[in-house]
């Protein structure tokens, strides 16, 4: 069990260390505080929530129907005809 805790905390980082330089939040938030200026606090920090989540869902959303289409494209691609 120990060996699958440090299997997953070693994904965890390794996907947090590359999407970290995309996502850029020391960069995006500047230009979340200008484009949310005139709003409370309170409606910025449900918008950041908001925000936060919807991209959870998504990465989750893509992981795993990438994990599930993986099988299908490697059969398909095993199966071309290589013309080289």
């Amino acid at each position: 069990m120990g060996e699958l805790k440090s299997d997953i905390l070693g994904a965890f980082l390794l996907v947090y260390a590359g999407l970290f330089p995309v996502v850029n939040p020391l960069g995006a938030a500047p230009i979340f505080l200008s484009m949310t200026s005139g709003s409370s606090e309170r409606r910025r920090s449900r918008l950041a929530l908001d925000v936060a989540l919807n991209s959870f869902f998504l990465l989750l959303a893509q992981y795993l129907l990438r994990s599930l289409l993986a099988p299908i494209t490697q059969a398909v691609h095993s199966r071309s005809i290589r013309c080289f």
